[in-house]
């Protein structure tokens, strides 16, 4: 029976505050509204709301950045015009290196000389042209020079070439023979 009175008296507690547990609930609601302190389980709402403010001031700078949107408009009407001397550097660099790269490795292989976005324009307008082509894998794509464009070497010069470098292999083996005997004489 204990526990019903304790239990009855907190009830009563709870119904009839007295004047004293009111004026310190009331000064301690006057204390949280200025300071806004984080109370437990309420962190994650202030920083949600500290992300919005940031998100709206963000997007207010964006806002006056953008003005009226014809800079926008601008862009969008000479987007295929390309700079025709970046697009002769990035068609001749395909061509040296006859070799696969993404867009990005040939922005950084052409050491700043065309811009990063002129780049993927640039290859992109060289793939319509069919002068390179492109193979897409996921969010990337691959460019190489189209192979169709090089010339075909005779089959003659083919066995000409194999020639001189068979004969070449022959001269520096001879050379390394002399070169290892004169060693030798010398200890």
């Amino acid at each position: 029976m204990d526990g019903g009175k304790k239990c009855d008296e907190s009830k009563n507690s709870e119904i009839e505050p007295n004047e004293a547990t009111a004026e310190k609930e009331v000064s301690e609601d006057e204390e949280e509204k200025p300071s806004k302190l984080p109370k437990e389980g309420k962190e994650d709402d202030i920083l949600s709301a500290a992300s919005k403010t940031t998100k709206s001031t963000k997007r207010a700078k964006r806002e006056t950045k953008k003005g009226d949107g014809t800079r926008k408009r601008r862009k969008k009407a000479g987007e295929d015009k390309v700079n025709v001397e970046d697009k002769v550097k990035v068609l001749n660099y395909m061509k040296e290196q006859n070799r696969p790269y993404s867009a990005l490795n040939v922005f950084d292989n052409l050491h700043g000389e065309v811009r990063k976005a002129e780049v993927q324009k640039i290859l992109d307008v060289l793939v319509e042209e069919n002068q390179i082509k492109s193979k897409d894998f996921g969010k990337f794509a691959i460019y190489l020079f189209n192979q169709e464009k090089i010339p075909m070497v005779p089959k003659n010069e083919l066995d000409n070439m194999d020639k001189e470098i068979h004969e070449y292999k022959e001269k520096l083996k001879n050379l390394t023979n002399e070169l290892k005997e004169k060693q030798k004489s010398i200890n």
